[in-house]
C-alpha cells in the first residue's frame, strides 16, 4: 500500500512540474506604441518618411465603433498640425499627408466588395 501511494505521489509531482515549465513567446512584428489608462487606449505612429505623428486616444470598450480624438504632430516640432475626432472603427496613415478612418457600418444589404469598401473609408488631408 505504501508503494502504490509513493508511486502516485511521485507521478503527481512529476506531473505538476512538467505543466509549470514557463514558455517564452518571442515576436519579432513591429507594434505600435499603445499606452493603457483608465480604459483609454492612447497610440502613436508615425507618416511614411517619419516628418508627422498621429496621437489617437479611443475609450477601450466592447462597441465596434468608437470616438477617437487624433492629433497630427510636427515631429521635430512637435507643433499640432491637425486636430479633430473622428468616429469609426481605425484611423491610419493612408499618404504622407493624409489619414483613412474605417467608418462603421451596420448591418448593410449585400453590395459587390468594390461599392462596401468606398463607402467604408474616409480621407482626411493635413494641410
Amino acid at each position: 500500500m505504501n508503494k502504490i501511494i509513493a508511486i502516485l505521489l511521485l507521478i503527481f509531482t512529476a506531473l505538476t512540474l512538467v505543466s509549470c515549465k514557463s514558455k517564452e513567446i518571442v515576436n519579432n512584428t513591429k507594434k505600435p506604441d499603445l499606452t493603457f489608462q483608465n480604459n483609454i487606449i492612447e497610440n502613436k505612429s508615425y507618416n511614411q518618411d517619419k516628418t508627422m505623428l498621429l496621437v489617437t486616444s479611443y475609450k477601450e470598450d466592447m462597441q465596434p465603433r468608437r470616438t477617437i480624438n487624433y492629433k497630427v504632430l510636427n515631429s521635430k516640432s512637435k507643433k499640432i498640425l491637425k486636430e479633430g475626432t473622428f468616429i469609426g472603427m481605425k484611423l491610419e496613415w493612408f499618404a504622407l499627408n493624409q489619414l483613412k478612418g474605417y467608418l462603421y457600418i451596420g448591418m448593410t444589404q449585400k453590395e459587390s466588395d468594390e461599392v462596401l469598401q468606398n463607402k467604408n473609408i474616409l480621407i482626411i488631408d493635413i494641410k
